[in-house]
């Protein structure tokens, strides 16, 4: 602690005996509360689990088509046509994809409130 003087000095009684030696009143500790988890039904987390399943089979499902329309793509290099028809296919996909995961961060959230 700091004194008039500006000496300093240890107090080991901590915050609450410099502000005794100031003549102030001690200060209450803050307690910072932890925020309240949401309280979720069982019916409602078991609906959410078999959402995050079921999304996260058709998000591996996309991801095996994916690689199968990249390894049509790679065959096809030479037919151009061909190779419009199946990028607007992995267009498709990637759409799909897109909401699928933002559902699966939606379900998976509500399992964790």
């Amino acid at each position: 602690a700091l004194d008039e003087r500006g000496a300093i000095g240890h107090l080991p009684g901590g915050i609450d005996q410099y502000l005794e030696l100031r003549g102030g009143a001690s200060v209450a500790p803050v307690v910072k509360a932890a925020p309240k988890k949401a309280v979720t039904s069982g019916s409602v987390l078991k609906a959410a689990r078999k959402e995050v399943q079921k999304l996260e089979r058709e998000l591996a499902d996309l991801t095996e088509r994916e690689q199968v329309v990249h390894e049509l793509m790679s065959e096809a290099a030479s037919d151009h046509i061909r190779l419009i028809d199946l990028s607007a296919e992995l267009a498709t996909l990637h759409g799909r994809r897109e909401v699928a995961e933002d559902a699966w961060l939606e379900a998976s959230e509500a399992l964790e409130a």
